[in-house]
């Protein structure tokens, strides 16, 4: 039995064979914007898609170790000077080269995320004539503690931006709202799906619990309670510390653990100083490894002043750590009140006290939050359901925009070798 020659295929059986190309835009390369593009990346069906990562390595030097991943698992990878700060002048050139990249590419959907890329990225997409193109914003800029004027200079910047973007896909309900109402986004054109994790890879271990208990020096009745976030004015780390000293001052069995790096670690450092708290704190400094702070706490503590849908409240339930975390964002989304985990009003120290101290001395509550929250994990932010409906909004979305993109490589090869050519461009 002989094959037919590939240049006597149907075009159109070509086409839904091949593979679609996706771009990938990143500035913001730490924290929650790397896990959640870290996680598209390493779960995206490459059967189906062709993943390629434009990126900055200017905030996280972590994220190279990311890059070299990438690079083994055959995922293209282009590096841009990208700045987080606004510069005229960098902006600008990124502006050209990202321009120029997409139009060597040739994206089926350009995805972009966080404010800088999201920007840069969507209006290179617009210059590169990229016609599907989808932006997920990780929190918008105006949602945090900015002027009046920046607040509204990023609103303005977001409006224009939204009519080159496709599709809006947020992470949480309350960013959905925001895009809807403060960015005039039509709600047909807002989708959402939640950050996530393997919760395979996130299991409580009660083996190793104890033993890392030992060598961070907390004996059994300490109440150890932990914060694992960037230091600083986003994620209240004054709040965590306010709170602990109002612990401290009636009970002297809880530890305190702060994982993480920034601005205000040092003076977190001199605040448990000069307030003679050290002999209950420990401070990790930045980890790549949360999973073993996670198995030495009895508590995490999320008292951020805005979130999206923040990956730590996730790892921590997933892991049977119940969870106090502040009123802001997507975090209602993920924890469901005294159910699978505690919510407080953010800003208050004294609130984010009581809640922690309540799961010390009920342990039957702090039992059945850490089952409920775990199934929570399991059925709502598990990558192996959100992965394939993000795939699932980009099929829909190029079929959406194929029949031009369709068309502009056909005609490029020609009618002889149509199915080649149709194979090598999509």
């Amino acid at each position: 039995m002989h094959s037919e020659p590939a240049s006597k295929l149907p075009v159109a059986a070509c086409l839904r064979k091949a593979r679609r190309r996706v771009v990938i835009i990143l500035e913001a390369t730490a924290g929650g914007t790397r896990r959640h593009v870290n996680t598209l990346l390493d779960k995206i069906s490459r059967k189906d898609f062709e993943p390629i990562l434009y990126c900055s390595t200017g905030r996280d030097k972590n994220f190279l170790n990311d890059i070299r991943r990438f690079h083994k698992n055959s995922i293209k990878v282009r590096i841009f000077p990208m700045k987080r700060e606004i510069s005229p002048l960098s902006d600008m050139w990124c502006l050209l080269k990202t321009t120029l990249a997409l139009r060597s590419d040739k994206p089926d959907i350009v995805h972009t995320h966080s404010s800088k890329a999201g920007f840069i990225g969507r209006l290179a997409a617009k210059f590169a004539s990229c016609h599907a193109v989808v932006h997920t914003p990780h929190v918008f800029p105006f949602e945090m503690e900015v002027s009046c004027l920046q607040r509204f200079l990023y609103t303005s910047l977001e409006r224009t931006a939204a009519r080159w973007t496709s599709l809006l896909l947020a992470v949480c309900e309350s960013e959905k709202l925001a895009a809807i109402q403060t960015c005039k986004f039509p709600e047909e054109r807002v989708k959402v799906v939640h950050n996530s994790i393997d919760p395979d890879k996130w299991r409580e271990n009660k083996t190793k619990r104890v033993k890392i208990r030992r060598l961070n020096g907390f004996a059994k009745k300490n109440f150890v309670v932990g914060m694992i976030a960037r230091l600083d004015v986003q994620k209240g780390c004054f709040l965590f510390l306010e709170a602990a000293k109002i612990i401290l001052a009636e009970d002297k069995s809880f530890r305190f653990v702060i994982a993480g790096s920034g601005p205000l670690g040092e003076a977190a450092e001199k605040f448990v100083s000069e307030n003679s708290l050290s002999n209950y704190f420990l401070f990790y400094g930045h980890t790549e490894r949360p999973d073993r702070i996670y198995r030495s706490l009895d508590c995490l503590a999320i008292p951020s002043l805005w979130e999206a849908c923040p990956y730590t409240a996730i790892e921590a339930m997933a892991m049977q750590i119940p969870v106090v975390a502040s009123n802001v964002g997507g975090i209602p989304e993920i924890i469901t009140h005294r159910k699978s985990g505690i919510i407080v009003q953010g800003k208050k120290p004294e609130e984010l006290a009581k809640a922690i101290v309540e799961l010390k001395q009920n342990p039957g509550l702090a039992k059945k939050i850490t089952r409920i929250a775990r199934k929570r994990v399991v059925s709502k932010f598990n990558c192996n359901k959100t992965i394939p409906a993000v795939q699932k909004i980009y099929r829909k979305l190029w079929r959406q925009f194929k029949e031009p993109v369709s068309k502009l490589r056909v005609n490029r090869v020609g009618s002889a070798g149509a199915a080649d050519g149709a194979a090598k461009w999509l």
